[in-house]
């Protein structure tokens, strides 16, 4: 049985965690590197997870900056 969770921080650490392992690093050899397909997974699954539209999460993790350590 998998143990469910409503916490958006334990819920986007395990996303994070999944994508890491299952995605590369990066999409090209030459993109810019700002951030990893797994971090950008894992925002977007955020963002279905609270049911926010883009500027709703870009919100959330402005105000909420132990979601981006």
């Amino acid at each position: 049985m998998s143990k469910m969770t409503k916490s958006p921080i334990d819920f986007t650490r395990t996303a994070l965690k999944i994508a890491a392992k299952q995605v590369p690093q990066y999409s090209h050899l030459n993109s810019p590197h700002k951030f990893t397909q797994a971090q950008l997974f894992a925002v977007l699954a955020l963002k279905d997870f609270m049911k926010l539209d883009y500027r709703g999460i870009i919100d959330v993790l402005r105000e909420w900056p132990k979601l981006t350590k």
